[in-house]
């Protein structure tokens, strides 16, 4: 309740748990705890906040608009899907830019004012491709920090873990309204406008889901099945050839 009774949000409570329940596992496999206490915790979930989707010139504009280094983070939050913590706790060793791929292993969270790192949020690791022109610039990004396997890519500017909630008000607010994109926009709304791209670029549901790291296909359908091409003059086409053929037999 201690975090409930100081205002903090849903989302909040949520990966603060994650957090608990990964230290609690490893007391658990330890031998010093039997069970998980916060294994079947219920938690609130978030209020429904209205999605917005850039277009590639709007991702553009806004990754221009930003103060630098950031333009780099926003073309790679929109272009692979990675959640806030999960580009936070993104490390070196993580990035493949040889084959243009990077593995989603951890999560990074400001639990009361302390950097914590953490699993993913469905304890899962996966592994996004990165487009081409962004294997490029990232290439150029991480120039000379490669060899320092356990750095972090994406940094606040004294090269230690970004604080989601100083990047956000300090560097991303700006540049939205610099931009002139709605003032609305979240950068939660990059990992949307990426299964965006994903669906008009006609990926099918299943890998949509991969990608995003989701833990069933019922969450990507739920969150972005209005995104996805209604099929339903194709399925009554295909009946009707079906048909067709019967008829063609008995002709």
């Amino acid at each position: 309740m201690a975090l409930t009774d100081k205002g903090a949000g849903p989302s909040t409570i949520h990966t603060s748990t994650q957090i608990v329940r990964s230290v609690l596992d490893v007391a658990v496999d330890d031998g010093a705890l039997k069970e998980n206490p916060a294994r079947n915790l219920r938690l609130q979930r978030s209020a429904s906040t209205e999605k917005l989707f850039l277009t590639p010139t709007q991702v553009e504009d806004l990754a221009n608009a930003i103060a630098p280094p950031f333009g780099t983070l926003i073309r790679f939050a929109a272009y692979t899907g990675l959640r806030a913590g999960e580009i936070g706790a993104l490390r070196m060793r993580r990035v493949d830019l040889s084959r243009g791929v990077v593995e989603v292993a951890e999560s990074l969270a400001d639990v009361r004012g302390k950097m914590v790192f953490g699993p993913t949020k469905n304890y899962a690791r996966r592994h996004v491709p990165l487009p081409a022109f962004l294997r490029d610039e990232m290439e150029e990004f991480v120039r000379g920090r490669r060899r320092d396997l356990d750095a972090l890519v994406f940094t606040n500017m004294g090269g230690g873990p970004l604080r989601h909630n100083w990047f956000s008000k300090a560097r991303f607010r700006p540049a939205v309204i610099a931009a002139g994109l709605p003032a609305s926009l979240r950068f939660h709304d990059l990992r949307h406008t990426y299964a965006a791209f994903c669906i008009n670029s006609t990926a099918d549901p299943y890998a949509v889901m991969r990608r995003m790291g989701h833990s069933s296909i019922t969450v990507t359908y739920g969150t972005y099945g209005h995104l996805f091409p209604r099929r339903d003059e194709d399925i009554t086409a295909g009946l009707e050839a079906l048909r067709a053929t019967v008829e063609r037999r008995s002709a």
